[in-house]
């Protein structure tokens, strides 16, 4: 009689486990990453909320106007006949800085010139949002408006880097105005994605885990305001090709005025971005 061969057990396949815990750990940390960014979006999208100046915001001159409801403004008054200028700041600037220093320079060519603070900058209260910040906007704008008597084909709605956002969502409200946009972004979330490369696999979420969308590329198509882009091709915070974008969705556009050399946050130092933003201002 034959013996019963003996079954023998293959030994146990420790790699598989040790990739299991491997890719356990890495999930955890990406999770751990994606919830450390979406608790601090607030941050990194408005550092410059909360930021104390000793400068005043009308340290160049102009008056500081505060809306019933709220919002705040700097406003200098335009020359007979000549445009007002609507300016949306970035979101590292406020209104004692940049806007002040711009709204003189408008001043003087006999342009008008409104500021718009955002919610939680500079000298307004509040909390900085997409929706607080078009709100302050809607508010500043429709009060001067109807104060200086200012009609709809005499604005000009100017933003810079974040600005072009509540910029583009008054070309709804104002189709006659024209646009200046410097430095737009397709939208916070491809900023993102651009920004850390590391969340592309996880871009779907984003969309969600996103509170404020700021989606130029989606309100450029729905706007058809004379427009002018102005973007420097070494911009190292919004590539050069986030304006190529925006512009490409813009249905009346000039051609986009690429300043040579000009990074985000120094092009309106160059003659390039300004003479021509100047010039698209003035023209009748």
């Amino acid at each position: 009689m034959q013996r019963a061969s003996q079954y023998r057990r293959p030994p146990p396949i420790r790699g598989i486990s040790t990739v299991v815990k491997v890719v356990g750990t890495i999930a955890s940390g990406y999770a751990g990453v994606l919830a450390l960014l979406w608790l601090s979006q607030k941050q990194i999208i408005f550092p410059g909320a909360g930021v104390l100046t000793p400068y005043k915001p009308t340290r160049t001159g102009g008056t500081l106007l505060r809306t019933q409801q709220g919002a705040v403004g700097l406003t200098f008054p335009a020359g007979a006949g000549q445009p007002t200028v609507v300016f949306l700041h970035g979101n590292g600037d406020q209104l004692a800085w940049s806007p002040a220093e711009l709204g003189a320079s408008m001043h003087a060519r006999g342009i008008g010139f409104v500021g718009v603070e955002y919610p939680g900058f500079g000298p307004a209260g509040g909390s900085p949002s997409e929706s607080t910040i078009n709100e302050a906007a809607r508010l500043l704008v429709a009060e001067v408006m109807a104060r200086d008597e200012i009609p709809p084909d005499k604005l000009v709605i100017f933003g810079q880097s974040i600005g072009c956002a509540p910029a583009l969502v008054l070309c709804e409200q104002y189709p006659e105005a024209r646009v200046v946009l410097v430095s737009p972004f397709v939208s916070v979330q491809r900023m993102a994605v651009d920004a850390y490369p590391f969340l592309r696999p996880a871009s779907w979420l984003l969309r969600w885990m996103i509170a404020d969308k700021f989606d130029n590329d989606a309100q450029a198509r729905r706007v058809a305001n004379r427009a002018l882009v102005v973007h420097g091709t070494q911009d190292e915070i919004v590539p050069f090709v986030h304006g190529q974008h925006v512009h490409r969705a813009l249905w009346n556009a000039l051609p986009l005025h690429a300043v040579d050399g000009a990074h985000h946050n120094d092009i309106l130092a160059y003659p390039a971005a300004t003479d021509s933003i100047f010039q698209f201002i003035s023209d009748p």
